[in-house]
């Protein structure tokens, strides 16, 4: 492989754990090493890759778009190191050594452990920001790309810590062991509908699979339906683009009356609240509420456990290779024994 490419500023021994023993949410991770392998989608990376696009910053409209401007010498991005304190030292090392790679790994060397985490979760902030302003036309302000950043962190950090206190002692479903009964796929009450709603995600493919299907209050298969849009995205917000999705379509079919079911508690809890945000996942969370407001008078939406939604899961699957969006009016043979061990 060297023979054919030149990569030898990519080999980096004894240096990838630095990223990966960082105690921040895998994606900040996952982020942070596409930024060091050189595969981080700016313009100039996509430009590079033979894609036709604008080479200026999306945030600034000014220079060169790379990753070293994007997360680090755009004048919003110096301004939010310059509030975290952080700025003085980054421009130390990016004297010293001009590259986006050597200055996260110099950084990951000579800050301290909490810095660190913050650095890196600031950096996915910084970028889930630039796309928020490409896709959505929303220019946040620092204080919110700020708040994201330390708002993830800090719940990934107290997650964290309860699953280890969990594992100290008995949790509940040790002591009280779960009715098997969660785990069926229920009936809608008489004269109402169940739609359950499932996403699938595949990195090979870069896409998110939407599932869907309507069945009536005795469990009779109505409609199904598959579709699949791109980039990956985050796990939650693939969720919450479901339930738009089936929102959207089962109000087209004029139907009323039913429990949109998912096993996503974070999309179930956050459309059932009264809390808004200005992330990207708030924004979809309200699009959804919009549509319960105008669309649907006796409606609810509701969590099911994962056990109880495989035939939304079988159709996200199957989603992934569709070539098109697909409503379904038969039962596909691929999640008839599903159903019918539900109905039994």
């Amino acid at each position: 492989m060297s023979e054919i490419a030149d990569n030898s500023h990519m080999h980096v021994p004894d240096r990838w754990n630095l990223i990966w023993k960082l105690k921040v949410p895998p994606k900040i991770k996952s982020f942070l090493w596409r930024v060091c392998r050189g595969c981080f989608p700016t313009r100039a990376r996509l430009s590079s890759r033979g894609v036709s696009c604008p080479l200026d910053c999306v945030q600034c409209n000014n220079n060169y778009e790379d990753s070293i401007h994007i997360l680090v010498e755009c004048p919003k991005a110096v301004q939010m190191w310059r509030d975290v304190n952080l700025w003085d030292t980054i421009d130390r090392v990016l004297r010293q050594d001009y590259n986006i790679h050597a200055l996260i790994f110099t950084l990951l060397q000579q800050l301290s452990s909490g810095q660190c985490e913050l650095m890196a979760t600031i950096m996915w902030s910084l970028w889930k920001s630039r796309n928020m302003k490409f896709w959505q036309q929303q220019n946040e302000q620092n204080s919110q790309v700020l708040q994201r950043a330390t708002h993830l962190l800090e719940e990934w950090i107290a997650a964290q810590a309860f699953r280890s206190c969990s594992s100290a002692q008995p949790t509940i479903s040790q002591a009280r062991p779960t009715r098997p009964e969660e785990d069926n796929w229920k009936k809608p009450a008489p004269g109402r509908y169940k739609c359950n709603i499932d996403a699938s995600f595949s990195t090979s493919l870069n896409r998110v699979g939407l599932g869907m299907c309507l069945r009536d209050d005795v469990g009779v298969f109505v409609l199904a339906k598959m579709e699949w849009f791109a980039p990956l995205c985050d796990i939650d917000v693939g969720e919450a683009v479901g339930l738009h999705t089936a929102l959207d379509w089962i109000s087209n079919q004029q139907f009323d009356n039913v429990y949109f079911a998912l096993d996503c508690k974070r999309v179930v809890d956050c459309v059932n609240s009264s809390i808004d945000d200005s992330s990207e996942f708030g924004c979809i969370i309200s699009a959804c509420k919009q549509l319960l407001v105008d669309r649907f008078q006796k409606s609810h939406v509701e969590f099911n456990r994962r056990q109880a939604n495989r035939v939304a899961h079988e159709l996200a699957q199957e989603a992934l290779s569709n070539p098109s969006p697909h409503t379904i009016d038969d039962v596909p043979t691929y999640i008839w024994h599903i159903l019918a061990g539900e109905m039994q």
